[in-house]
C-alpha cells in the first residue's frame, strides 16, 4: 500500500526501510516530486509506507477495546470485513447519523481522524 502525500501531516507515524519514523516536514521539489523529512533526512515519498493498524497501535494511541469497538474520548472505531485479505476499521457513528466513513487502514489515518474530530493530537 502506498502513502498519498495528501494524507500526511507533520507528526504522522510511517514506515521507511522497515523502521517506524515520524513525519517532520513535507517538501515539494521543482521536479514535481515530494520529499518527506524524517529526522535529519529527506526521503522521496515512494520510499514511505503506511503502518497497518493493529491492536498494539490502538492501545499505544490510548484507545480501549469495549463492546466490539476501539474507543477513546467518545470516538468509536469498529473492525469491519476484510478487503483483499486485510482487516479494515471504520468510524462507528451509525447510532447518531447515517454515515459511512472511508476505511481507516493505517496509523496515520487514525492519527488524522482523531485530530480532525478532536482538534488535538
Amino acid at each position: 500500500m502506498e502513502v498519498k502525500v495528501s494524507e500526511l501531516r507533520i507528526g504522522n507515524f510511517v514506515y521507511c526501510n522497515e523502521e517506524i519514523e515520524i513525519v517532520e516536514g513535507i517538501n515539494y521539489t521543482d521536479r514535481g516530486r515530494y520529499n518527506i523529512l524524517l529526522g535529519n533526512h529527506l526521503i522521496n515519498l515512494q520510499y514511505i509506507s503506511p503502518i497497518p493498524l493493529t491492536e498494539d497501535w490502538f492501545m499505544s494511541f490510548g484507545f480501549k477495546f469495549h463492546c466490539g469497538n476501539w474507543c477513546k474520548d467518545g470516538i468509536e472505531i469498529g473492525e469491519h470485513e476484510e478487503e483483499e485479505g486485510e482487516t479494515i476499521f471504520k468510524l462507528d457513528i451509525s447510532e447518531w447519523i447515517s454515515f459511512t466513513s472511508k476505511p481507516i487502514r493505517s496509523a496515520h489515518h487514525l492519527q488524522n481522524l482523531y485530530i480532525d474530530l478532536k482538534g488535538e493530537e
